[in-house]
């Protein structure tokens, strides 16, 4: 919330993408849960191997692009 506030009152290009990136990891994990709900009557406790997959997404979707930013050198 805060980068989209940062956006509403600069207009960077760089904020509105840190906010979509983060509102995306929120809604993964969101997915997580739902999809969690409904596959636990088919796959029954190996439902949460999914929930913990789509989790490992948002985690690493999280933090490598950060990381990325902060030491150029991992871009190459």
């Amino acid at each position: 919330m805060e980068s989209l506030c940062a956006y509403r009152l600069t207009h960077n290009p760089q904020t509105i993408y840190k906010a979509m990136h983060y509102f995306g990891v929120i809604f993964l994990f969101g997915l997580g849960a739902g999809l969690g709900s409904r596959f636990i009557s088919v796959m029954g406790m190996h439902t949460i191997w999914l929930s913990c997959g789509l989790l490992m997404i948002s985690f690493l979707l999280m933090f490598i692009k950060e990381e990325m930013e902060e030491h150029p050198a991992f871009k190459k």
